[in-house]
């Protein structure tokens, strides 16, 4: 059984006041494939966006704050993802790869600055450079200042 999409109930709403019970009850059976189309009518007079007059038997959409349309329902996060806005331009791998390189060509300069910043010290006030040379020794580096 497929389940009907909460964004279809307009669809059907408008249908069901439309052609009536029938036809739209034959078109929830054809199009999503339920046995039992009058549970999907039901859910329908019971969701919050809708109202149902059993007078006229006719369906009219309640006005919605923006607060109910912020967050899904149940039923939308249980669907399967349906993608809603299209993106402008195509996927271009090389941009994406030549993104990533740049990310880790980054990465990789902070990591030897920081290195860096153990043993050297710039003071830009009295322009001058401090270097320990004895820690940097005992971690294994060589100094040779030209």
């Amino acid at each position: 059984m497929n389940k009907v999409p909460r964004t279809d109930y307009v669809e059907i709403a408008e249908m069901f006041n439309r052609d009536g019970h029938n036809a739209t009850c034959a078109y929830i059976a054809d199009r999503y494939g339920v046995k039992y189309p009058d549970n999907v009518l039901t859910k329908i007079r019971k969701d919050p966006a809708f109202e149902y007059d059993a007078k006229t038997k006719r369906f009219t959409e309640t006005a919605s704050n923006e607060a109910d349309q912020l967050f899904m329902t149940l039923d939308e996060l249980c669907s399967p993802m349906v993608t809603t806005h299209v993106t402008e331009g195509a996927y271009d791998p090389s941009a994406a790869s030549s993104e990533a390189m740049d990310r880790l060509v980054r990465t990789l300069i902070s990591d030897r600055l920081l290195e860096l910043s153990k043993y050297i010290l710039l003071d830009t006030v009295t322009r001058t450079i401090i270097v320990d040379r004895s820690s940097m020794a005992s971690d294994g580096y060589k100094v040779m200042i030209h």
